[in-house]
């Protein structure tokens, strides 16, 4: 099967189940390549943490769509600001 068919395949899940295949391939990723010692310590604290989320909802914060586009201005901005004014 190509990687073509694949996410063919993929894409034609219902989200419930991409999501369920997206969690069993990030549990499966360090059989497809190879982490650094970082990227595995990344990956545990990640883990550790949506399990504490999972267990107590209350942790989460909630992000709206205000947020979403504060953050993207901020993320422009940062960019404008290291962009020359030659290089626009």
């Amino acid at each position: 099967m190509s990687v073509e068919q694949l996410e063919s395949q993929v894409l034609a899940l219902p989200v419930a189940e991409r999501r369920a295949f997206t969690r069993w391939l990030d549990e499966h990723r360090d059989e497809i390549e190879q982490p650094s010692e970082l990227a595995r310590a990344q990956e545990s604290e990640v883990r550790q943490r949506l399990a504490e989320m999972e267990a107590d909802p209350g942790l989460r914060a909630p992000f709206t769509g205000a947020d979403a586009e504060k953050m993207f201005r901020e993320f422009a901005d940062a960019r404008a600001r290291k962009t020359s004014p030659g290089q626009r």
